[in-house]
């Protein structure tokens, strides 16, 4: 796997909004002064790659130290420096769709405007190791490449119009949405390279989501039963709001024990039984406790798998 530029990704960044596309004449601007604008940049290719320019809180520090680097606007510049750059290294060039107004809730993917049908979507907007779709049947073609874990598409939830699946990768950064923010190379590269190989069997794959019947018809049509579908497909897609999330969590956590790394970690008790999570050092699945009254948490030695190349 090639290796991360550096410079390059504190450019990414860093930069204004504005300049992320400045310099590249082929990106096409859309949308308005009301709602916003985004940036697409069309390659020729049946895949849709999306990534949110703007970040919940900024900063002016980029470090790298002993292949951690540490940057605030990880989320979602990372996302913009992997499509951009990283999968031009690999041989991959999707064609570009970048967004604002993400963290508003308020993302502009919802004013694009597609001049073709694309075969699926991904974007590199999570964190940690995991994969992220809103169809169990698309997670199925997924789980053979990556650990599928909680987690909502960001920007895709706002292109379903596009009636084609969606994936949400994630890409080693860690704590977003504060100044603390940072990423682990290893478990960057190690994604990077799960995504390379699905690319390879699925970038010529046609993956269809349509939309409902009375969803074509504006809201209209459609029978009630297709009504109830739909809203829970939205609301599967609906992005959490992480500061509700937070506060539903104090007082929710508890320490724990990875059994591979030995280090401590933090957990948060989530009232839904087996939900996965992913030691933040070796990266070891570490499965919640059947019971949550239970405060033990048992690890499954995959880190030869999950620790990346």
């Amino acid at each position: 796997m090639p290796r991360i530029d550096l410079p390059r990704l504190r450019q990414r960044c860093l930069s204004e909004i504005n300049a992320l596309v400045d310099s590249d004449k082929q990106f096409v601007v859309g949308g308005n002064t009301k709602d916003g604008y985004y940036a697409f940049k069309d390659n020729g290719s049946q895949v849709l790659a999306v990534a949110h320019a703007d970040c919940k809180v900024c900063a002016e520090h980029f470090a790298c130290d002993g292949g951690i680097v540490f940057c605030t606007q990880l989320d979602d510049r990372l996302g913009v420096y992997t499509i951009m750059d990283y999968l031009p290294s690999l041989g991959i060039v999707p064609d570009v769709l970048l967004t604002d107004r993400r963290e508003e809730y308020q993302s502009t993917a919802k004013l694009f405007i597609p001049h073709k049908v694309y075969n699926w979507m991904v974007s590199f907007d999570d964190d940690g190791v995991q994969a992220a779709t809103c169809n169990s049947e698309f997670n199925d073609i997924v789980k053979p490449f990556f650990h599928v874990g909680y987690g909502v598409p960001s920007d895709l939830g706002k292109l379903d119009f596009l009636e084609c699946e969606g994936l949400d990768v994630g890409i080693g950064y860690h704590d977003e949405h504060r100044i603390s923010s940072y990423m682990f190379i290893a478990e960057y590269r190690a994604q990077l390279a799960r995504f390379r190989e699905f690319w390879t069997a699925y970038s010529g794959t046609a993956f269809p989501h349509p939309l409902p019947k009375w969803k074509r018809n504006g809201g209209h049509g459609g029978s009630h039963h297709q009504r109830q579908q739909w809203q829970q497909q939205q609301q599967n897609w609906k992005t959490t709001n992480d500061e509700e999330d937070e506060r539903n969590w104090v007082g929710e956590s508890v320490s724990a024990v990875c059994t591979c790394c030995r280090r401590e970690i933090l957990m948060p008790i989530n009232p839904d039984d087996g939900v996965e999570y992913l030691c933040p050092y070796c990266n070891t699945i570490v499965l919640k406790a059947k019971s949550q009254s239970e405060a033990n948490y048992t690890a499954m030695t995959e880190a030869a798998y999950w620790g990346g190349d």
